[in-house]
């Protein structure tokens, strides 16, 4: 008897054995499947949502600077909606407040800005915007 044939005929493990395997596959694929779409579209969104808030971010800094600088509250304002409009978050969408413009050197003036985004991921039950908040703080030169 040839080593490792373990007394058996040759052919004789053949036949049905394995195609049973694809339906299990299959079952394996439908259930890992949604899993595995919705982990990628959740750090999809996420990534789209955390964009949004680096550029309402840098717009509050911006702003923050040229109020630091001694710039009118008016062209603060402008400036911020400048910078949201340039990633794409539209003016309407956005609230911008000044305050400390006292004019004296070492006071500090902050910059605060609500937009409120289209939620990147809208599944029923949330909401269909939010509201990101930022606020810059500098000492006025």
């Amino acid at each position: 008897m040839p080593r490792g044939s373990f007394g058996m005929r040759p052919g004789s493990g053949r036949g049905r054995r394995g195609t049973g395997r694809r339906g299990q596959a299959v079952v394996e694929t439908a259930l890992v499947l949604p899993v595995l779409i919705g982990l990628v579209w959740g750090v999809f969104s996420f990534g789209r949502g955390y964009g949004a808030y680096l550029a309402v971010s840098a717009a509050t800094r911006d702003g923050a600077r040229l109020a630091a600088l001694g710039r009118s509250g008016q062209e603060v304002r402008a400036a911020v909606f400048a910078g949201l409009a340039a990633t794409g978050i539209a003016s309407a969408a956005a609230t911008v407040s000044v305050s400390g413009q006292t004019g004296i050197p070492g006071d500090p003036v902050t910059v605060r800005v609500v937009a409120n985004i289209e939620n990147p991921a809208p599944l029923p039950g949330l909401p269909a915007s939010i509201a990101l908040t930022s606020a810059t703080t500098m000492r006025k030169e």
